[in-house]
């Protein structure tokens, strides 16, 4: 006798119980959460107890109406959950067997009973019991009167409503609020299913470009994690849980994608951390032309499932498409996914496609936006001379705001331009400001204006605005070092030692951390513990120009005089462009007592435009220089004063 034979019976096996007719799976008479497709898994299981089920008969039997649905993905996320309702394994089952190469077996005996399934049960809803929490099977007990069970039922369903009154809340399945007011997501990186590996720049991309589309959406209600923080989770089988704790986020976005030709098939699924509620899922299954447009049905969707109604400028531009041209589109993401690999080699293959990208669309603003980050990166990390690179920044960036004026990237290159080499701090403020106005969701734009704060001396302000950005990128290396140097500059260096931990912890192959913990340490006179940190960023990144330029400026405050020289000898015979910033330079000079030196080296970085010295202000290396009048002059010229707030 089949399951569809038996609708009004309830189905018993070990410690759970199942009602058909309702859709819901019981243990110990508590109901639990389990979506309707591992529900439908779990009935096909109990019509047929110790039979073996192909994944083929799955198929045939649950998903043989649709077309578009990644079955064997779809299927693996169906029995995960079922197994984790019922606290079992593949290793060890208790109810559900593999059989490689062959499917499933379930293995439980199943008994069925004619009485109501809703008799003797709680209204309560709880998640699945962790896995290490296995009941023994049900052992035949004596019978207990009809009275007791009517009396504990009573008690049960009494206890569970004073619980939900307790809480405040009813527990009912969908979006729970924000523990701030603010709902907070996480698109993690889509899970390739492509053979070619060369596709990855596609998937990384189009993980991006999600993220940005869906942090378009109402930003006091919605925060969007950034790429450096989701991009550690690729390819891991971390738990959504442990993801949500480590991000602080309400919400998960997972999906996968796989390009055959001109066609693209798109699974993804918004997942309620809490309780690992599937909000909503769905397969795309288009053609590559059309990919676009599944990014922009991607955000409405989310949007309904949390509850979300978007606003008319809003839903516009998720709706407005960036370029019509899929070649176009091909190169800026392959563009896009070389700028995120900040070497100087990769900006300049970063160039290249994004040019290639605007040759074939020349009103693609995006690509316009990109190039401007690259360049002023290019310049940001002295990687080529600031008067080569940040001009070509504004060009791009003023080009990509002519074409589309909503763009908030375009108000940002800006911004870091006109901080980094104009040195023109209001002009950088406003275009910062007009940057998150239009792109709340921008941890970059937050945390490029938290830098001007910082180096500005607007500390406290600095320190929210770091915030902001560390909340939508907490896994940010750069947005961890920042909030270091904040401290520092408040002279809260115990803290920024901390921090600075915290953040190698983190990386340990990460040697900018290094870096900065060795100069907290110099800065506390604790020359000791500077110089074991320094062994450890030689360990991450070898003998590089900045590992060199902190070094030198470690002996130099410790009063080694004879190495302190010895290291800048070292620095001094690497190539010309290969030495870092004069800044770091003149930092050893000044750390040596030669302030002739250090101002001279200081006025030649002037001249190159170095964007270095926007720290003069903040930073403690130049104390010693602070009483000069020639270092009060150059302050002046870098607008520190014309800019005072």
């Amino acid at each position: 006798m089949g399951i569809s034979d038996t609708q009004n019976e309830s189905l018993r096996f070990g410690v759970y119980q199942v009602d058909p007719k309702s859709g819901e799976l019981y243990k110990h008479g508590i109901r639990l959460k389990l979506q309707e497709q591992p529900f439908q898994v779990l009935m096909l299981f109990l019509e047929k107890p110790g039979e073996v089920i192909s994944r083929e008969e799955m198929r045939q039997r649950l998903w043989a109406d649709t077309t578009f649905v990644d079955f064997d993905h779809c299927l693996n996320i169906a029995m995960n959950k079922l197994r984790e309702a019922l606290s079992d394994s593949p290793e060890n089952p208790r109810f559900i067997e593999t059989l490689p190469k062959r499917g499933y077996r379930f293995i439980a005996p199943v008994e069925r009973e004619g009485q109501p399934a809703a008799a003797a049960r709680t209204t309560a809803t709880v998640s699945p019991a962790p896995a290490a929490a296995e009941e023994p099977a049900a052992s035949p007990v004596k019978a207990v009167p009809r009275w007791w069970w009517l009396f504990a039922a009573g008690l049960a369903v009494f206890a569970a409503g004073m619980w939900v009154m307790w809480q405040g809340r009813e527990m009912l399945p969908g979006p729970k609020p924000a523990k701030a007011g603010r709902l907070m997501l996480a698109v993690l990186p889509f899970e390739n299913l492509t053979a070619d590996s060369q596709q990855e720049y596609f998937i990384a991309g189009l993980t991006e470009e999600m993220i940005a589309q869906l942090g378009r959406m109402n930003a006091s209600r919605l925060g969007v994690i950034a790429r450096t923080s989701v991009q550690q989770y690729a390819a891991t089988r971390k738990p959504i849980a442990e993801i949500g704790r480590e991000l602080d986020v309400d919400y998960v976005l997972e999906g996968a994608v796989r390009r055959e030709g001109n066609r693209v098939r798109i699974t993804a699924q918004l997942i309620q951390v809490s309780d690992q509620t599937h909000l909503w899922a769905e397969t795309f299954d288009r053609r590559v032309s059309d990919l676009l447009q599944v990014q922009s049905e991607v955000g409405h969707q989310v949007a309904d499932a949390l509850g979300m109604e978007l606003l008319p400028g809003e839903r516009a531009a998720m709706e407005r498409m960036p370029t019509e041209n899929l070649e176009a589109y091909d190169d800026y993401l392959r563009g896009r996914h070389f700028w995120n690999r900040r070497t100087e080699a990769d900006f300049a293959r970063a160039i290249e496609h994004l040019q290639s990208a605007i040759s074939k669309d020349p009103k693609f603003a995006q690509a316009y936006a990109a190039l401007a980050d690259t360049y002023n990166l290019l310049g940001g990390y002295a990687f080529r001379p600031a008067q080569e690179v940040f001009p070509r920044a504004k060009e791009a960036a003023r080009k990509a705001m002519e074409l589309d004026a909503t763009l908030g990237a375009s108000y940002a290159a800006l911004g870091f331009a006109a901080f980094n080499y104009d040195w023109d701090f209001l002009e950088a403020e406003k275009q910062f400001r007009e940057a998150i106005r239009r792109s709340p969701n921008s941890a970059a734009a937050h945390q490029w204006y938290a830098e001007l704060l910082h180096a500005w001396g607007r500390l406290g302000e600095a320190r929210e605005e770091i915030q902001h950005a560390a909340a939508l990128d907490p896994l940010s290396m750069t947005v961890m070092d920042d909030k270091g140097w904040i401290l520092i500059s408040e002279k809260k260096l115990d803290e920024a030692v901390q921090q600075f931990e915290s953040e190698a912890d983190l990386n340990a192959q990460w040697p900018y951390s290094y870096y900065s913990l060795a100069s907290a340490y110099v800065y506390k006179k604790d020359f000791p513990k500077a110089f074991a940190t320094l062994q450890r960023a030689y360990a991450a990144g070898g003998e590089t120009a900045r590992y060199l330029q902190v070094l030198g400026m470690a002996h130099a405050f410790a009063g080694q005089k004879l190495k302190a020289q010895q290291t800048l000898a070292r620095l001094l015979a690497r190539p010309e462009g290969d030495r870092g910033p004069r800044y770091g330079l003149a930092a050893v000079y000044a750390g040596l007592g030669e302030k002739d030196q250090a101002l001279t080296l200081l006025e030649q970085a002037f001249a190159e435009r170095d964007s270095w010295l926007v720290w003069l202000k903040v930073y403690p290396e130049w104390d010693s220089l602070r009483g000069d009048p020639r270092f009060q002059g150059l302050l002046r010229r870098i607008h520190f004063t014309a800019n005072s707030p």
